[in-house]
């Protein structure tokens, strides 16, 4: 089955730092790929990256020092996580829980307590993203992609 063509895919990124400039700079070979949403918890370093990585023609993306203003605003289709690894447990399931997909840098989770929305045991939390599940038990993360009719 052929997809269809996106003609614009937003990115928010959740730290702007070393890695997260390799994904940046790889963005303009994706067609329809842009930043949109930067969130750091220094402005100023957010309105650098910003501003590092706006292309010719379009406003640079908005930046924040709130998470759910990223991550709740309609002008993100995915999130890319790239701050330190202790905290991509708590950035991953934030954006999972507001419903946007995930790219996260490895490792995912760093313990098996920060894979758990509460630390207390094996909770299993999903959400549904255009008709993927994505779940988190523990340490194992499954994917379950909507089936299509021929």
């Amino acid at each position: 089955m052929a997809l269809d063509p996106v003609s614009s895919f937003r990115w928010g990124v959740i730290g702007p730092g070393g890695i997260a400039n390799r994904f940046a700079g790889a963005l303009p070979a994706v067609p329809g790929a842009r930043l949109s949403w930067v969130f750091a918890r220094e402005a100023a370093k957010g309105q650098a990256y910003a501003a590092q990585w706006q292309r010719d023609g379009e406003a640079p993306a908005r930046v924040t020092t709130v998470l759910d203003e990223l991550l709740h605003s309609d002008e993100v289709d995915a999130v890319y996580i790239a701050t330190p690894h202790s905290h991509h447990g708590e950035y991953v399931r934030a954006a999972l829980l507001a419903g946007k997909p995930v790219l996260c840098e490895k490792p995912l989770v760093t313990t098996q307590r920060s894979a758990l929305p509460d630390g207390s045991g094996t909770t299993v939390k999903c959400r549904n993203y255009k008709g993927m599940t994505v779940e988190m038990p523990g340490l194992g993360v499954n994917f379950s992609l909507p089936s299509h009719s021929n």
